[in-house]
């Protein structure tokens, strides 16, 4: 959901885009992320626990190896973060892709863009290359475990796809089918709190690190970052259900990122009901739903359905807009087009609620 705020506002924070979301990829390695280190996210221990013991024991051995090598697997929250920036797959072609990326983006995102591309060039070509010094790299990022990443890339790139596709189809898909329900409701909540209070309170209520000042935005982690609003042109908040109490964020070509821990705990019932109206009205139109079914071939542009559809521009853009409501639907922008596709693992994630809901009675 991008919200433009009006230029009225006395406060730069007001005047950049803010966009809430969340990504069922970068929950997934959140999650791989609490998991290998447990004794920082003490809140989600049963979570990861009940995760952990449907791994399989190959799949259990892989995982211990690639988060050795992965400082833990949060390099990996922060590349999906970059690639889905672009990205308009689903999680399985996202996954089935993620070995072939140009490695240079690879390493980009995984660094969180505190590499200059020419460096990383010049890294994949001798892993002794010179690295320019950066306070903030040096304490993610020790020179020794970075250098031993561009010696290994060759290999640990495939590895960590094939890893992230097992762990997605085996495990973690059946858990999103549980906690994704929730997180919809969740971004439903948390978009009429950044309505209600505007951006710069919002940005401020995220986390306890976080301070919002004149003119720049300060996170104290373990060290301290100042990121001034003339470096940010947009905010973007990732809710997840596994990163609590820890403030985790990154912020590279212009974006400022949070992932943002949200209480999973349903309490408000008729909220739960008000977003899962708005699911059974986007299914239960036939329009709304061939929809669907093309998106789920392929992504298509607003035109592309009208011309398959032989209707109006502005009647497909009102369908969209109920299935964008009801979260089955993400437009991206590629290049000068607006693509929509399917969330299939949504449509999953509602339905298993719905079901589980009916048990509960």
């Amino acid at each position: 959901m991008l919200i433009d705020a009006t230029t009225e506002s006395l406060h730069p924070l007001e005047q950049i885009f803010f966009e809430l979301k969340y990504s069922p990829t970068i929950e997934m390695a959140a999650s791989l992320h609490a998991m290998e280190c447990p004794k920082h996210f003490p809140s989600q221990k049963d979570r990861v626990d009940a995760t952990r013991a449907k791994m399989g024991p190959d799949l259990r051995s892989e995982f211990n190896c690639i988060a050795r090598e992965t400082l833990g697997f949060a390099p990996v929250m922060d590349l999906i973060d970059h690639l889905e920036r672009s990205d308009i797959d689903n999680i399985a072609l996202f996954l089935d892709r993620l070995a072939d990326v140009d490695p240079v983006e690879f390493a980009y995102g995984y660094f969180s863009g505190l590499i200059p591309k020419r460096t990383i060039r010049a890294l994949l070509k001798d892993p002794q290359a010179r690295i320019p010094e950066g306070e903030a790299l040096g304490h993610y990022f020790p020179e020794k475990s970075l250098r031993a990443y561009f010696e290994i890339q060759d290999e640990l790139r495939p590895r960590i796809a094939s890893f992230l596709k097992a762990y997605w189809t085996d495990v973690f898909a059946r858990e999103w089918d549980h906690i994704g329900a929730v997180e919809i409701r969740r971004l439903s909540e948390e978009k009429h709190a950044l309505a209600a209070i505007g951006h710069r309170a919002y940005l401020a209520g995220c986390h306890a690190g976080i301070s919002v000042d004149d003119d720049a935005v300060r996170l104290q982690k373990s060290m301290g970052f100042t990121i001034p609003y003339r470096s940010i042109k947009k905010v973007e908040i990732v809710i997840s259900a596994y990163v609590r109490p820890h403030l985790m964020m990154n912020c590279f070509d212009d974006v400022l990122t949070i992932y943002k821990g949200v209480d999973m705990a349903i309490s408000d019932r008729e909220t739960s009901f008000a977003e899962v109206e708005k699911f059974v009205k986007a299914i239960s139109s036939v329009t709304k739903l061939k929809i669907l079914f093309e998106l789920n071939r392929q992504e298509q542009t607003t035109k592309e359905l009208a011309e398959r559809f032989d209707v109006a521009s502005s009647s497909i853009s009102e369908h969209l807009k109920a299935l964008r409501e009801a979260e089955l639907v993400y437009p991206q922008r590629v290049q000068n087009q607006v693509y929509y596709r399917f969330l299939h693992e949504n449509y999953d994630a509602q339905l298993t609620y719905l079901k589980d809901a009916f048990r509960e009675r």
